[in-house]
């Protein structure tokens, strides 16, 4: 039994790390069900300790605030959501290619709490979460709330990497 539960974790750790290196980030959360106010996700505590900065985040319905952000390139942020709204969010961090896969991905998916990586937290209504990242590349990049029809909607987070 050992075994098959070691043999998961590492699957789930091998996703989360295909994921950062595909869209530019790096993996730097717990995972848990959206929507479980008892595990929410919450970034590693050694891993958020080394973020140097501490970003609050408000999710309303079809909104973040604030809407816009700038960070430097190598940067490690902790980013802590709060959702104000009356339905379940997610953010989902990576470019515009990035956010259009995770649409498609997210649009094929019958149970949307069940899409989990390393760039993705889950925040129920009411509820608070977090996701500590590097950002690793300069330019422009997304945080977007991909349950059905936000990011249509333009529930959008633009950040701007700088050097």
């Amino acid at each position: 039994m050992k075994k098959v539960r070691t043999l998961g974790v590492v699957a789930v750790v091998a996703a989360g790390v295909f994921v950062a290196v595909r869209y530019g980030g790096s993996p730097r959360t717990g995972m848990a069900a959206m929507g479980d106010n008892s595990h929410s996700m919450r970034a590693h505590s050694a891993v958020a300790a080394s973020a140097i900065r501490t970003i609050d985040i408000i999710m309303a319905d079809l909104s973040f605030s604030p809407d816009h952000l700038q960070v430097k390139r190598g940067s490690t942020v902790r980013l802590v959501f709060h959702n104000q709204g009356q339905v379940a969010h997610e953010a989902f961090v990576g470019d515009t290619a990035a956010q259009v896969a995770h649409e498609n991905e997210m649009a094929k998916m019958a149970d949307m709490a069940s899409m989990h990586d390393a760039n993705t937290v889950g925040v129920p209504a009411g509820g608070s979460g977090e996701l500590t990242y590097t950002f690793n590349r300069v330019g422009s990049t997304l945080i977007a709330c991909h349950m059905p029809g936000h990011y249509r909607a333009g529930m959008k987070l633009a950040i701007t990497v700088v050097s």
